[in-house]
Order: structure tokens, then C-alpha cells, then sequence
């Protein structure tokens, strides 16, 4: 006798239908899932681009205020600018330039190189 595999059975009508109402829920809920993620995500991408955006506005507002500060500093550092508050507010009195002169006897001079005597 030839052993016969036994019938699998068909699942009923109800089973089918609770299958597939499984089936479309675990679906549906993965979608609604990812579609959160998705928003989630995109939410903190426009936020990060406005955060940059301040931060690229800040940075450029420190840089201009840095180019003034030192334009301020070299226009502060003059040498007209410092001589004429020394003399107006400090009663500071500019020296005449001197000139000075320097006389060596002859023998105290040192020899030139390449020179013998």
C-alpha cells in the first residue's frame, strides 16, 4: 500500500478574513510608523537649518563688529593721535632732535681687513 499524505486542511472563511485583518493592521500601523519617523526627522532638519541660519547671521554681525574694532584700534594708534594728546592733555613737551657727534683719535680705529701694516 502507497502511504497517503494527509489533506491539509483549507482554512475556513473566518480565518482567512482574521488573517488578513492582521495583516492589513501590522501594515497599516508600519506606515503610520514610518510616516512619523519621517515628519519627526524632517521637523529637526528645518529646525537645525534655522538654528544655522542665526548662527551664520551671528557670526557675520561678530565679524563686521571685529573688522570695526580693529579699524577703531588703528585709527586709536596713530602716532599724530598719541603726540597730540601728550602734549594737549599731559603738557608733554616733543624734544628737539640732537645731534651726535663721536671723535676717535687715529690709532684707536680699527684696522680695515685685508690691510697689513
Amino acid at each position: 500500500m502507497v502511504a497517503r499524505k494527509p489533506k491539509r486542511r483549507k482554512p475556513s472563511r473566518k480565518q482567512r478574513e482574521f488573517i488578513n485583518s492582521i495583516l492589513f493592521l501590522a501594515v497599516s500601523l508600519l506606515s503610520v510608523t514610518g510616516l512619523l519617523i519621517y515628519l519627526w526627522v524632517y521637523n529637526e532638519i528645518i529646525l537645525t537649518e534655522k538654528t544655522n541660519d542665526g548662527l551664520r547671521q551671528s557670526r557675520a554681525s561678530l565679524v563686521e563688529d571685529n573688522r570695526r574694532m580693529k579699524a577703531n584700534i588703528a585709527r586709536l594708534m596713530r602716532a599724530d593721535r598719541i603726540t597730540a594728546i601728550a602734549e594737549k592733555d599731559l603738557k608733554l613737551v616733543t624734544p628737539e632732535p640732537e645731534s651726535l657727534v663721536v671723535f676717535m683719535e687715529e690709532g684707536l680705529l680699527p684696522k680695515p681687513r685685508g690691510s697689513e701694516e
